[in-house]
This record gives C-alpha cells, structure tokens and sequence, in this order.
C-alpha cells in the first residue's frame, strides 16, 4: 500500500493530485478516514 505516498508530497493536497488520491482509493477499495474540506470566498 506504500504507492499512496508516491501519488503527492506531504501536507495539504490540492488540484488534480486530490483526483489522485480519490481515484487510487477507490481502485484499491479502502476508505480515507478524514478530509478537511475548507471554503474561502
């Protein structure tokens, strides 16, 4: 499972590395136990 960790750097992810992370967790079929989704206008 350690190919997450080369999907995106450390830290906040953003973008299409976000599309990323959802894609490769649905595939592989294991949740993410948490996202901070933040909105700033």
């Amino acid at each position: 499972m350690k190919e997450i960790l080369y999907l995106s750097k450390s830290g906040v992810i953003l973008g299409n590395n976000v599309q990323k992370v959802f894609n490769f967790v649905k595939k592989k079929r294991f949740a993410i136990p948490a996202i901070n989704c933040n909105v700033t206008y």
